[in-house]
């Protein structure tokens, strides 16, 4: 790691980084709109939890028949492990009950997650890289939207980067002790969304080659010639793993069997599966999905990682791969898979922002290859970018969202030709480099600009019209034990009124007779019977009526 400025420099730097997140992120972190798909789900459970923690539930109280492998409307819900929502709980009590509540932990741990990618990017690459990499990651509007809960998924995304960062720190630290943590944090990472947490096993192995002593680098200092034992390393970590996550697992699969079958199938059934319609082929990841996350960062990031692992096989700096082990230990199971949903690899996303500070950093220091790769694709996403592909669902032909972003395609080879080709004269410039570090810093600005326009337009983003004024106006008459049901036009509120109204809600069935069958069901099992109808109350008539 090369050495620039003092430790305090840094401090300032790392802090005006975590300052501008957080300027971006906060804007309207409280609007009280819950997304359908996933934060309403979570938002209930979350709340449900304050009656019993270790009784995770969507409907609370129960006064219909229900099928438990249903997740979307089953009393016990274990679709998404239960640390995050702990979290969201913990928040809910020391703030109350609110939108506002429900994200300040993602706001929070979105932001640890920032200063972590900065941490583990100037241990590993320096402290250029480090700046790009965390400076990236802070501006990308996709994060801020997941922050909000406008996209799938939210805090349990957040929870997930933020634990595996934590553990890929961790995992770097010398003291063996602290790998050990580094195992503690997986386990916090896989009670934030299970199996996919477990990509930190490729850094965690490359980390135990080097410590013990299986490949060295070219530079290797006392750390890795120390011979610390690969076997006993592992085995600390995965005792410290399983000590977090088999509590809990145990715990679920005895008191709640059925749920947690049908739920750890379901997350398997993702390999090969359309699950909720988002089967795709390979190149919708790394041509929509992906370029979406990253935007005018995509190519210089695609370049970077493989410059990076190029120089680091040349060089025979081994410790250079951890990004690249990161990233392909997340990207090839979900370009494989056949569900793939938008955010699925925002675990990768801060080692793809390292591979493009890599070649930045590198470029600034004067490496002539990294300096034309970097000039080349910076050139080419500042003025010959297309459009960046946002289909929902369909599209599963292979190739055609490959063909409708080309341009993407055309940039990495555009970078890696120039690359190549500089690899002629594969020198490190001494005079004239203060003339290219300012083109490589204009060339920057641009896409640094419009990100970061993008990312404050995001507390803009148009909200479903409010009617949590107005339901819990209305509201303010109902029982304890008020069921209420729901117009099926409604159906997508159903969620959002059980969080705000801290009721049991049902869907009303559109036939009548079924409908009189569910308001005895209900009256039987000791509830009164409530319509709910938030598109109503505009024009003098009720939203709430008790149907006797």
């Amino acid at each position: 790691m090369e050495r620039w400025g003092r430790g305090w420099e840094q401090c300032a730097i790392l802090a005006a980084i975590l300052a501008i997140n957080v300027f971006l992120k906060l804007p309207n972190l409280g609007h009280p709109a819950l997304k359908p798909m996933d934060e309403s789900f979570h938002a209930v459970v979350a709340r449900n939890l304050l009656y019993d923690p270790f009784k995770p539930t969507l409907v609370r109280d129960v006064y219909e028949p229900y099928d438990p492998t249903d997740w979307l409307s089953n009393h016990v819900w274990l679709h998404k492990p239960v640390l995050p929502l702990w979290i969201i709980a913990i928040s809910f009590k020391l703030m109350g009950v609110s939108a506002l509540a429900l994200r300040v932990p993602s706001l929070i741990l979105s932001t640890l997650a920032v200063a972590l990618t900065f941490l583990i990017a100037r241990r590993v690459y320096g402290i250029v890289a480090a700046i790009v990499a965390s400076g990236i990651q802070a501006i990308i509007p996709a994060i801020g939207m997941i922050v909000q809960g406008y996209v799938f998924s939210d805090a349990i995304d957040v929870n997930l980067l933020f634990w595996t960062e934590l553990s890929l720190f961790l995992m770097l630290q010398k003291n063996r002790k602290w790998v050990w943590l580094s195992g503690a944090a997986a386990g916090a990472a896989f009670l934030s969304k299970t199996f996919p947490a477990l990509f930190v096993l490729g850094p965690l192995m490359l980390v135990g080659a080097m410590r013990a002593g299986f490949v060295r680098s070219s530079d290797a200092g006392a750390t890795e010639r120390r011979n610390e034992g690969f076997g006993f390393t592992l085995l600390g970590w995965a005792i410290a793993f399983l000590v977090i996550v088999v509590p809990w697992n145990i715990y679920c699969a005895a008191r709640f069997q059925t749920e947690f079958t049908a739920e750890y199938g379901l997350i398997l059934t993702h390999l090969s599966a359309d699950v909720e319609n988002w089967a795709s082929p390979w190149d919708r990841l790394w041509f929509q999905h992906l370029p979406g996350a990253m935007l005018l960062f995509w190519t210089t990031s695609l370049v970077g990682s493989v410059v990076l692992t190029f120089r680091a096989i040349q060089l025979r700096k081994w410790e250079w791969l951890f990004a690249p082990v990161w990233i392909v230990a997340v990207v090839i199971p979900f370009t494989l898979a056949t569900s793939k949903t938008p955010t699925a690899t925002l675990i990768a996303w801060p080692a793809f922002a390292m591979g493009a500070g890599f070649l930045i950093g590198r470029a600034c220091r004067g490496y002539v290859v990294e300096l034309a790769a970097t000039i080349t694709v910076l050139i080419a996403a500042n003025f010959f970018t297309g459009k960046f592909i946002s289909i929902g669902w369909g599209m599963t032909q292979p190739f055609e969202i490959m063909r409708q972003a080309q341009w993407i395609a055309w940039h990495v080879v555009a970078g890696l030709c120039v690359a190549t080709l500089a690899l002629l004269r594969d020198v490190r410039l001494t005079r004239g480099r203060a003339a290219f570090v300012a083109i490589v810093l204009a060339l920057l600005a641009v896409p640094t600009g419009r990100t970061v326009l993008l990312a404050r337009s995001v507390a803009k983003v148009p909200q479903l019209p409010d009617v949590v004024s107005r339901v819990r106006d209305a509201a303010r008459q109902l029982p304890p034990n008020a069921v209420l049901f729901i117009p099926s036009r409604e159906s997508r509120r159903r969620n959002e009124i059980m969080f705000y109204l801290d009721r049991s809600a049902y869907v009303l069935p559109d036939d009548p007779k079924e409908a009189a069958q569910s308001f005895k069901d209900a009256r039987d099992s000791g509830g009164e019977v409530w319509v709910l109808d938030p598109s109503a109350g505009r024009g003098g008539e009720p939203m709430l009526r008790a149907v006797k």
